[in-house]
């Protein structure tokens, strides 16, 4: 950061942060020399420039340990630092002084530093300071402070002492052992410890020996760390006696605990007998530990100690000890689990079905299956979880063998339920097999099976199993079958072939049927071609081919479905295709609104009854478009549609509203006059509030998009021609939804509407001009935004920034009639929305000139 300096404070008049500015002292120049920075170093206060003291410390430093010619050595600084604090400096000063007297100090500046701790206000400071002096001069100081100080500050003292681990200290560390205040025993013991000699680690444990129960607790801390580091050290005869005292019952239980980690640290060879008697002791805490340690320490003989312990183990612990043999892999222990799997307590049962998973092998299946099949709950989620995880060579065929020959129907449908997660698609030529089984409900698991493990070169296979069907209920497990191996096909073109080609040469109407359904599921181009083909049979085929189009899944048969209606005789296929018709208008994506209400006012025409109308209510509701709105009202004129028609107006108008504030507010008022119920009169008075906010901005919007690409920011799609670009009358437009920013209704709140980041959005709107005239367009978005006037581009702008009305004025040149506008909002990250407002070349309002989404 580049430093500012400030000779005067009148300087602070610059706008440059003023308020920030004031408040800071005015401060020297900084220094041109050494000798001038520890001059200003004496006055220093906080929020000054620190360019002396930085000056002073890199010197000190780089400055050389030894003489060489006139360069200043470390215990010049040492020195000059020692003399300054004997001198009335600032208490900032001080503290600067004393930090690098930390890094360089000897025992030069200790009689310096010492002085400090006879004031009160200087005492941590000092203390600190000296700590970090290695020399036993600062450790002889601060064991004279001991003398006269009072508890809180020989607290301080032995924390020092401790830190700074001095050998000399521990004698004068040993006699506060005994101190009645018991924070500075306690912190004595501490430092005795940080100093870590046999002397030192001796008057600790001494003092825990002579302590009563209540004194135990101060020293405890203090001997457990004695014997970590002596057995990080490999010091074992120094620190068996401290474990063994420190195991005692008499030891809360996170000590003991600590102490037994320590002891297999120590005796690795003995781990599996500490582990053993620590899992089975009384406290949690204890075996909670000694199961985690179990878990990372590797050897045979750690999971025989663990198993010998699950016999006599109380449940919650037998559980945890299977949970810690399932992390340890070990196969060994697959016995044990394997016994407990049908152990009476559940959650016992549970963890070993578990380890099972991860324990067992072959020969667990039977056990693994039998329970699956026969339980429930956690226990059946148990056993299915592991059979799929079992590992091992032999585990599918074990399965296998149990679909093939197993004597309970449970255990066979549960044997080919694990094939099919376990994706076993080498054994499943006898899957196949097994779905022709004379057991109904086996073969069709065995189908079921297939669905993941069939090949999509399978497919003849399970058709010639499709054309030999005999009941509706195996028909459609094996249309499911074949349409879940077809869409595993990558390429989504070809998925339908195998069953167009079948299709062709089928001569059974019943498998003619069955293969138009499946088609119908498949849903790709080609299986839409052969299903129109079937339209153009009779009965059933004709009957599965309507019924295909009705489900299926995007809008492509659109006008097959309502040609069906508009021509069938035949009552049941009309109402199976006019219920298809609407079910695929509500999934329409590539169609504007407004030839979507189109299409919903053609349904309306020929619904025969009110249930019929209704549905179409119902559908209609959701299509953004003045359009729809008019066939709620010509729908509502029927008495037996009154009550529908209210929620799909009211739904309308709020999304369109924007697009029509007179005609929907005039709506509104009217419909508050007939007093409806109170949840829809708050919805009208509420959208009469929005319509009252949006002053003379534009409201009446079309948007399109969002448009987006993978690894490509919006600055970068700014650069790119987009359909809206290119041909805006094939875009699907929708009436944009306003008033979703409730205190500004009149923005164009495109992150509420679509959210997402790195994208644009268009938006469209008629402009009525009863002469060519000059007008200014005042828009502001966030971000970037270009502007077309009847085609023409006039406006572009890529950048990143908040969206201010009015940032942008554009000159239009409006034609007599009607113009075309149209705006793309380019987002960058954060808030994405627009605003607009046509004014005059002055800047006054518009006389004559509206705007709307439609011409009219």
């Amino acid at each position: 950061m580049k430093t500012i300096k400030l000779p005067k404070c009148h300087i602070l008049a610059l706008a440059l942060v003023p308020a920030l500015l004031c408040a800071m002292p005015c401060v020297a120049q900084d220094a041109a020399s050494l000798d001038e920075a520890f001059d200003l170093l004496a006055s220093y206060e906080f929020g000054q420039s620190r360019a002396p003291l930085s000056q002073i410390s890199a010197a000190a430093l780089a400055a050389p340990v030894e003489a060489s010619g006139n360069t200043p050595v470390k215990a010049d600084f040492e020195k000059r630092f020692a003399a300054m604090l004997k001198t009335d400096i600032t208490m900032d000063a001080r503290r600067f002084i004393c930090r690098e007297l930390a890094l360089i100090g000897t025992e030069i500046s200790v009689p310096a530093v010492a002085d400090m701790l006879k004031k009160p206000e200087t005492f941590q400071l000092a203390a600190t300071t000296l700590e970090m002096n290695p020399s036993p001069q600062a450790a002889k100081a601060l064991m004279s402070a001991l003398e006269g100080a009072n508890p809180a500050q020989r607290v301080i003292i032995a924390s020092s002492l401790g830190r700074q681990g001095s050998p000399d200290a521990v004698p004068a560390l040993a006699g506060m052992l005994g101190a009645s205040e018991t924070d500075v025993a306690r912190e004595a013991a501490l430092a005795l410890a940080g100093i870590g000699t046999d002397e030192a680690c001796a008057a600790v444990a001494d003092a825990l020996a002579k302590a009563d129960a209540a004194g135990r607790t101060l020293f405890t801390e203090a001997c457990l760390t004695c014997a970590e580091n002596a057995v990080n050290s490999g010091a074992l005869d120094r620190a068996r006696p401290l474990m063994d005292t420190l195991s005692g019952a008499e030891f809360p239980g996170h000590v003991r605990a600590a102490v037994m980690a320590l002891q297999i640290k120590a005796s690795p060879g003995k781990a599996a007998v500490l582990i053993a008697k620590a899992v089975t002791d009384p406290d949690p805490e204890i075996a909670r530990v000694a199961l985690g340690l179990a878990r990372g320490i590797q050897g045979g003989e750690i999971t025989a100690a663990l198993t010998g312990l699950l016999d006599s183990a109380a449940p919650a612990r037998q559980a945890a000890v299977l949970d810690v043999l399932a992390a340890r892999g070990d196969a060994a222990g697959a016995d044990a689990a394997a016994k407990l799997a049908l152990a009476e307590d559940q959650a016992v049962a549970v963890a070993a079905l578990r380890a099972l998973g991860v324990l067992g092998g072959e020969s667990a299946v039977q056990l693994l299956a039998e329970r699956a099949a026969t339980s429930r709950g956690d226990l059946r989620t148990a056993a299915q979880e592991s059979l799929s995880l079992l590992r091992g060579a032999g585990v599918n065929n074990a399965l296998l063998g149990l679909a093939e020959k197993g004597k309970d129907q449970g255990v066979r449908l549960q044997a080919l339920r694990s094939l099919g997660e376990r994706r076993a698609v080498e054994v499943s030529d006898a899957v196949f097999t097994l779905a022709s089984d004379k057991d109904a409900e086996v073969a069709a698991e065995a189908l079921k099976a297939l669905r993941a493990l069939a090949k999509t070169e399978d497919m003849p296979r399970l058709l010639g199993l499709l054309e030999k069907s005999g009941d509706d209920s195996r028909r459609e497990e094996i249309i499911r079958t074949v349409t879940a191996v077809a869409e595993r096909n990558p390429n989504v073109a070809a998925r339908a072939d195998v069953l167009i080609a079948t299709l062709d040469k089928a001569r059974n109407e019943a498998y003619q049927a069955a293969l138009l359904t499946a088609l119908g599921r498949i849903g790709n181009d080609a299986a839409l071609g052969a299903v129109r083909g079937g339209l153009d049979r009779k009965g059933a085929v004709r009957g599965a081919a309507i019924a295909a189009l009705a489900a299926w899944p995007n809008g492509g048969p659109v006008e097959d479905l309502l040609g069906v209606v508009k021509n069938t005789k035949d009552s049941g296929e009309r109402a199976s295709a006019f219920t298809g018709y609407l079910r695929l208008l509500r999934s329409v994506g590539d169609l504007s609104a407004v030839k979507l209400a189109g299409l919903y006012h053609e349904a309306a025409a020929l619904a025969v009854d009110a249930g019929e109308k209704k549905a179409v209510l119902s559908g209609v509701a959701n299509v953004a478009a003045l359009e729809a709105l008019e066939l709620v009202d010509e729908l509502s004129a029927d008495p037996e549609l009154a009550t529908e028609s209210v929620p799909a107006m009211l739904r309308i108008a709020t999304a369109v509203f924007g697009a029509d504030p007179a005609g929907v507010g005039a709506r509104m008022e009217k419909f508050l006059t007939a007093q409806p119920a109170e949840a829809q009169a708050k919805t009208a008075r509420e959208l009469l509030a929005k319509i009252a906010g949006f002053g003379d901005y534009i409201t009446a919007w079309e948007v399109a998009g969002p448009y987006f690409k993978e690894m490509t920011g919006a600055t970068q799609l700014f650069e790119e021609s987009l359909p809206p670009d290119t041909n805006a009358d094939a875009v699907a437009w929708r009436v944009m939804p306003m008033g979703l920013e409730p205190e500004r209704p009149w923005v164009v709140a495109l992150d509420k509407h679509f959210g997402g980041e790195e994208r644009v959005a268009y938006l469209r709107t008629r402009v009525m001009s009863p002469d060519a005239r000059e007008v200014v367009l005042e828009l502001g978005t966030n971000d970037g935004c270009k502007v077309w006037l009847n085609g023409a581009q006039v406006h572009a702008v890529n950048t990143g920034r908040v969206m201010t009305p009015g940032e942008n004025k554009i000159a239009l040149s409006l034609n007599a009639d009607w113009n075309t506008l149209m705006v793309a909002v380019y987002q960058q990250g954060g808030a994405w929305g627009a605003c607009a407002r046509l004014a005059g070349p002055d800047g006054a309002a518009l006389q004559g000139v509206r705007s709307g989404v439609r011409e009219d």
